[in-house]
Parts: structure tokens; sequence; C-alpha cells
């Protein structure tokens, strides 16, 4: 008895292994053990300090282990409150261009900010979800010019939709991008209406089309071309409201932007023929 006595005693003064020691699955094992008895123990004094009435919960428990800090939050998941979040961070980001390493240095000080990698996730998720409401599709001047040339009065844009071309553009040097202006439409338009700057009883769209060229950190001349709703005019300054829809490295030579503004051309053609959006 004396025996089985002293082996019972080394048990109970059996000391925890160091925790810098343990591997990373064991740490959190640990950790998550240590959240679940704290737990317990914040449920077993909460019968004793506050009255049954009172709504009292634990929301969240931070500590820290040898300088690593760990956060266990009690609250059930909401996967649309997460995103919202998310998709706040990922403007601010865009808007203050905040870069993803300076961002990572933030949420490593803040334990309730999402990870970097899943505002990398999010970001990628619209922009994949963007791709799909407005595609931006690949133009060739040099290549276009070419088929301009051959006493065509008419460019067949939907020659870009052709493999062997997008592979050639993509290994060309004088590549510009072009967005539908009837995409673009048709993803404001819904809120423009319910906002009431468009009048349903009289749905006429001022379009104002606005272009220019750029030197870009003097070396690269950039055209770009973009359009406004004159209809949302508490708005015409702001630039969010000025949306693109063609850039190309070059000079506003006419020949390039007869090329490059053909798609558009063609768009609007359909848009006074009458235009109808997706709703």
């Amino acid at each position: 008895l004396k025996q089985i006595s002293e082996i019972r005693d080394k048990r109970q003064t059996r000391s925890c292994k160091p925790f810098s020691d343990l591997s990373n699955s064991m740490q959190l094992k640990r950790s998550t053990k240590f959240g679940k008895e704290l737990l317990n123990l914040f449920e077993q004094q909460v019968t004793q300090t506050f009255n049954n009435q009172d709504n009292v919960t634990f929301e969240g428990l931070t500590f820290t282990v040898n300088l690593q800090k760990f956060h266990i939050n009690y609250n059930e998941i909401n996967n649309e409150s997460i995103d919202l979040q998310q998709q706040a961070i990922i403007r601010a980001m865009d808007s203050e261009k905040i870069s993803r390493q300076a961002y990572r240095l933030i949420a490593a000080i803040g334990h309730n900010l999402p990870r970097e990698w899943a505002v990398s996730n999010m970001r990628q998720q619209i922009n994949q979800q963007m791709i799909e409401l407005i595609p931006i599709h690949l133009i060739d001047l040099n290549l276009l010019h070419d088929i301009d040339s051959t006493d065509n009065n008419e460019i067949d844009i939907n020659l870009i939709n052709d493999s062997e071309i997008i592979d050639e553009v993509t290994k060309s040097i004088g590549k510009g991008v072009y967005r539908s202006i009837k995409d673009i439409l048709d993803y404001i338009i819904p809120t423009l209406l319910e906002k009431k700057i468009i009048n349903v009883n009289n749905p006429i769209l001022h379009i104002r089309i606005s272009g220019d060229g750029r030197n870009v950190g003097n070396k690269v001349n950039h055209v770009m071309v973009t359009f406004a709703l004159l209809n949302d005019y508490t708005n015409i300054y702001h630039p969010d409201h000025h949306y693109t829809l063609m850039l190309y490295p070059g000079i506003e030579k006419y020949n390039n932007l007869k090329i490059a503004l053909a798609p558009l051309i063609k768009d609007l053609n359909n848009i006074i023929n009458g235009y109808w959006d997706k709703q």
C-alpha cells in the first residue's frame, strides 16, 4: 500500500510537458482543452454572481503562451457577417493601396481581423464573379489593323473569340482590353432603378463617353476610354462612377482609335436601336 501511495503522489505531482516542446497539433489541443475548462468554470460562476434573468455570455478568450497569442471565439460562426467584414477590408485595401504584406502584419497584431489568406480567397471570389458578370475581352490593335487594311469596311469583332488570335494577342506587345458597355449597364441599372435615378416611365439613358491619353512613368503611353451616366448627376464628378470601357498602350492616333473603339461603336448602335436590361 505504501508503494501504491507513492506512485499516486508521483502522478499527481507530475508536471505538464513544456508548451514549446509540443507539436502544433498538440499545442492546439491543449489550448482548446484549456478554453473548454474555462468555459465550464465561467458557466458555474455565472449562476453564483448574476441573476437567472441576466443574459451573460462568454464571447471570447485571449491568452498568450511564450509570446504566442491565442484567441478562442465562443460565439456561433456567422458566415454572412464574416463575408461582409472581408469585403469591407478588401475595399479599404484597394482604396488606400494597402498591400497584402502590409495587411498580413496588421492582422498579426489584431486577433479580431481575418487572416490574409481568407481575405485573398474572398478577393478571388469577387474577381471571378465580376469576370462572369462583366467579361474583359482582349483586342490586338496590330492584328485588327491588318484586317482593316484589306478593303473591309467593317471589323469582325467576333474574330477575337478565336483561340489562335487570343494566343497571338497574349504574345503581342500591342494588346489592349475592353469591356462591353451593355454588360456594365446590366450590372449598374438595377441599383439605379432602386435609387430612382432612372425613371421607369421614361427610361432614357444619357451616356457621356470620355477618353484621354496619359504617359505612365514617363515610359509608356496609354489611352483609356470611360463612360458615365448623366442621369446620376450627383455622382458625375466621382471617379467611382466613371466606368472603364477600353484601355490600350499607345497614343491617340485616329487609326488606333477606330480599331479599338469598334466594339464600343457596335454596342452603342445596338443600344440606340433599343436596349433591354436583363431584369
